[in-house]
């Protein structure tokens, strides 16, 4: 007689489990957006449930932000606090944002004053225009680089979080 023993994972491979399936959630928010900005090439009829599906991909941003909150408050350490824990959290982030950003900003600097001026305040993630429809993104504006908008939100969200760490206690 043999006895099986179940060898239970532990709570690390759990918890990256789960992200994992967080991550494909974020994955299915990028295609929503994808998708999006499909509609008007493909000319879909917006009152099929295609063209209603992918013309409502926009929200596909709204989703990807709230699932980026919710991972980056999940691997967050409860013991990260203070000045040294914003540090840590803010240089983790901006290492992964800033490099493809800049870069891409850089290679559509353009040559006039305006356009280099537009390229430097995309870099330090001040928003461009923001009056009326013709604005780069939403209502409060945009950037040099047309999806460079979402980041503007990012680094603020990164900012109130940095304020939490600091106010934060062990």
């Amino acid at each position: 007689m043999t006895t099986h023993t179940m060898i239970k994972p532990s709570n690390t491979e759990n918890k990256m489990q789960q992200l994992r399936s967080i991550q494909m959630l974020r994955g299915v928010a990028a295609l929503f957006v994808v998708f999006f900005h499909f509609t008007i090439p493909l000319h879909l009829d917006k009152n099929t449930i295609l063209g209603s599906l992918v013309s409502n991909g926009w929200s596909g941003v709204d989703m990807f932000f709230v699932i980026s909150g919710f991972i980056s408050a999940y691997t967050v350490r409860t013991n990260d606090s203070g000045a040294k824990g914003a540090t840590n959290y803010l240089l983790k982030r901006l290492i992964r944002i800033i490099p493809l950003y800049y870069l891409v900003t850089l290679l559509s600097i353009g040559s006039s004053q305006e356009t280099i001026m537009e390229s430097i305040k995309s870099m330090l993630f001040i928003p461009l225009g923001g009056e009326g429809v013709d604005s780069f993104g939403p209502l409060y504006g945009g950037a040099r680089v047309g999806q460079g908008w979402t980041l503007n939100y990012e680094i603020f969200f990164l900012h109130c979080s940095c304020t939490v760490f600091l106010h934060r206690t062990t």
